[in-house]
């Protein structure tokens, strides 16, 4: 939002109300403001490019909403109900659903583009009818963006399943034997 723009909606805000542009008279307002960013808004405040008093009028109450790469145990349960709300036409009036192989991979996969993303991957999938395409999708994109091999993926979701600290477990154990390695080499044989 604008500067000038901030500046405006603060004036409604403390005022509670405004004129309309060329208008004569002042419309009176009783509103609630949800206000939503996905800016850092402590940054935005020290770099000034939103105003100190609009944010501290607009934060009343504080809902932070983790990336969903950070709630993947609701991915299941939003799969479901986006295709719950799918318009009758696209699933042709029947019962539509994932199999576990396709919602393993949707768990695993990071979406960087949070529910905005799942929800045009579901409506992609269901009017495609292309589950094995989807499966295929989501696998090369978790194995493009975690820069390991396809035999790596495959062996990481067991590990995957048996919870996080296993995977810092292994990807710590891997860093430090390449780390004794690139050591081992820089330093040469010994000669004492």
């Amino acid at each position: 939002m604008s500067a000038h723009m901030q500046a405006k909606l603060l004036h409604v805000i403390q005022d509670g109300r405004f004129c309309r542009l060329g208008g004569q008279e002042c419309t009176t307002v009783d509103v609630r403001v949800l206000a939503a960013t996905n800016v850092q808004m402590e940054n935005a405040l020290l770099e000034r490019t939103f105003r100190e008093d609009l944010y501290y009028r607009l934060n009343v109450f504080t809902i932070i909403v983790p990336p969903l790469r950070e709630r993947c145990e609701e991915i299941p349960y939003l799969i479901g109900e986006i295709i719950r709300r799918s318009p009758a036409r696209m699933t042709s009036g029947r019962e539509c659903s994932f199999p576990p192989r396709l919602m393993e991979a949707a768990r695993r996969y990071d979406w960087p583009g949070n529910t905005r993303e799942l929800r045009n991957f579901v409506t992609r999938t269901i009017i495609l009818k292309d589950l094995d395409g989807a499966i295929r999708e989501l696998e090369t994109k978790i194995v493009t963006s975690s820069g390991v091999t396809y035999q790596d993926y495959q062996c990481g979701a067991t590990s995957h399943r048996s919870g996080m600290r296993s995977i810092v477990r292994d990807v710590t154990n891997r860093t430090e034997g390449q780390m004794i390695q690139t050591a081992a080499k820089s330093r040469g044989p010994r000669t004492d």
